[in-house]
Formats: C-alpha cells, structure tokens, sequence
C-alpha cells in the first residue's frame, strides 16, 4: 500500500506518532511535518482541515464548497456535511498542495441562512527529528528547538492561538533532541546526555506556559528505539 509518494520523505529518518484514534502524525528532518488518517494523506501546504463556525439554517439540499485564494500551486476540495438543517461538518475530500495561507471557504446553494467555516493548512517548515502528541498538541524536536501547535491541534502552529516553540540552551542537553515520548502526564526529552520532563501545560490568552525539569544531566541517548 502507497500512502505518500516516492521520494516525499528525505533519508534523515522520519519519527511517527499517533494523534487520538484519528490519524498518524509524521515528521521529516527535512521537509516537515505530514499526516495520514487512513484515508488521505497530508502534506505541507495541503490543506489540512475545515472548522464550521456558523452551522446556518434552511439547508434543503447540500451545498458546494468553494475554496479561494491561498494557494499557488493545486486547490483542495472539500464536501459539506448536512445536520439538522444546518451544515454540521465539511470533511476534506482533496488537500491541494502549494498554499502558502489558508484559502476562503463558501457555500453555495440550498439555504436560508449560509454557513460559514475557516480553513487551515498544513504547516509550512516544522521540520524535526521526533515527535509526540501530549496534552492536546503535537509536538516537534529539531536540534535544540521544541514546537508545540495549537491546543487540541495536530496542525495549527499559529503562535496568536497559544502555540509556540522554547529553546533548551542547557549544555547538558548535549548535541540535540533525539526523542520525545509522552507518559504518565509528562513529555520526556531525550539529548544524548540529559533527559528533561515537560509538565503543568497551561494557556493564558494567546500565551502557553509550561514547566521544565532536568531529570538527568549525564544520561540520555543517541538511539530512540532503546527507550522502554
């Protein structure tokens, strides 16, 4: 079975892990953070998914999605979803590819009052070495740099929606971040020789703070396959 295309992943090593019971987050040393949910697979500058804002009323039939702007290389394509007269969901049925900002969603035909939806993209960049989902959000370790998205997000690295990324500058880290793994309400951040536990996640506005404690500042590993 083919998900993505040959040659999509670079030879760095791309980490893997699971977001809820919905799909595979991935992310390359090279050319960033992608994701499978069984169905479709997700690409930087694809689009990623649609939020209904205003449900509308009157639906009597199901009515086209329009995607504009955004984009200069393929448009997406989405379906509208019907509930109560209202549309309740839009599920995307093509990612596109090439957008550079998230595209204006419409609907056309068949209502009262229309619905109205935001789009998001697949980030740009955010590339990285591991992966992790932990409390709500996907987080990413390139060299020293840890990114988080969005809370409840596996896609939205917007930092005015409490995103964001920290710098671990200790020399005890050593080289860099080679692993990330979430247990028993901690993160864990493996460098070759210091293992570090992210904790106490909180959001103040458009702010997340969380804390930071080294474990160990003479054990870590260069091997992510040899943690247990």
């Amino acid at each position: 079975m083919s998900i993505f295309a040959g040659g999509t992943f670079s030879t760095g090593y791309p980490a893997i892990d699971q977001w809820k019971s919905e799909r595979a987050v991935i992310v390359d040393p090279t050319n960033g953070l992608f994701s499978w949910d069984g169905t479709l697979a997700y690409s930087p500058g694809g689009l990623a998914t649609i939020s209904v804002t205003v449900t509308g009323s009157g639906y009597t039939s199901t009515p086209t999605v329009t995607l504009t702007g955004g984009t200069a290389g393929t448009t997406a394509s989405a379906q509208a979803i019907l509930s109560s007269g209202g549309v309740g969901q839009v599920n995307v049925t093509f990612t596109g590819a090439g957008y550079t900002a998230a595209p204006t969603v419409g609907f056309s035909g068949g209502s009262t009052v229309s619905a109205t939806a935001i789009a998001f993209i697949m980030p740009n960049g955010n590339a990285g070495q591991s992966i992790s989902v932990y409390s709500g959000r996907v987080w990413i370790g390139n060299n020293r740099t840890l990114t988080y998205t969005a809370p409840n997000t596996w896609y939205d690295m917007d930092l005015s929606h409490a995103a964001g990324a920290t710098t671990i500058t200790e020399s005890s880290l050593g080289t860099r971040i080679y692993a990330l793994e979430a247990l028993d309400n901690f993160l864990y951040v493996f460098g070759d020789s210091a293992i570090i536990s992210i904790g106490d996640v909180k959001v103040s506005g458009a702010t997340t703070t969380f804390s930071q404690t080294f474990l160990s500042s003479t054990t870590g590993t260069t091997l992510p396959r040899t943690i247990v």
